[in-house]
């Protein structure tokens, strides 16, 4: 028969062992980000330029929208409140669908791609993005929608 008085202390080190394994160890590093598709400012040769990947632009960029953009999107057309833009950083998309059938909005340009997702009809949906100089495209990514002229172009001047 086993003596279980003299096993029990040898279970409980083991146990306090595996779990102090479990802790992690004396470095700095932290868990990745959960990453959003509202802001995504990467390089222009498509490397991410977010200090520490966080998902939130820090630093030089700015973290604060300096201005907005209103879009409405109708079958089958992208209007837009503002025909360039003068300065680079976070701006806010306000994209509204107007139309009758359910809508997107893609924002494409030197720096990378932010997506809105799918807008229902009557829908409004706030999308920030991070705009560099250059020309951007913003277009509707359902079915045919932008060769049937949901596409839009942006102009950003640095």
């Amino acid at each position: 028969m086993l003596n279980l008085n003299l096993k029990l202390p040898a279970v409980l080190a083991a146990l306090a062992l595996t779990a102090a394994g479990c802790g992690g160890d004396d470095s700095n590093e932290q868990a990745a980000p959960a990453v959003t598709t509202d802001t995504a400012p990467v390089g222009r040769g498509g490397e991410d330029k977010r200090p520490n990947n966080d998902p939130v632009v820090t630093g030089d960029m700015g973290t604060e929208s300096i201005g907005t953009v209103k879009v409405s999107e109708t079958e089958y057309r992208v209007e837009l409140s503002e025909q360039a833009l003068l300065t680079e950083g976070v701006w806010t998309f306000e994209v509204t669908n107007g139309g009758s059938l359910a809508h997107a909005l893609d924002i494409k340009g030197p720096n990378g791609e932010t997506e809105s997702g799918t807008i229902t009809p009557g829908e409004a949906r706030t999308v920030k993005a991070y705009l560099t100089s250059g020309t951007y495209e913003l277009y509707c990514p359902i079915g045919d929608h932008e060769e049937r002229g949901m596409r839009a172009k942006l102009p950003v001047r640095g």
